[in-house]
């Protein structure tokens, strides 16, 4: 796992109603507001990295 210092900041615009949104849910998961944003990226980049494979799966078997 990397440190601290190790990750550069990013700042971040958005919506109010989907800062509430997410602050929301954050709270719900028990993760900060940093925290809940990067694990919804992570699973989404996750998602679509299975997808490909999952779709040339489907080809070969049909």
């Amino acid at each position: 796992m990397m440190k601290a210092y190790q990750i550069a900041p990013f700042g971040l615009r958005m919506q109010p109603e989907l800062r509430e949104y997410l602050t929301e849910q954050a709270q719900k998961n028990f993760r900060s507001l940093n925290n809940e944003i990067i694990q919804r990226l992570e699973a989404s980049r996750q998602k679509e990295n299975a997808q490909p494979a999952a779709t040339g799966q489907a080809l070969v078997t049909q």
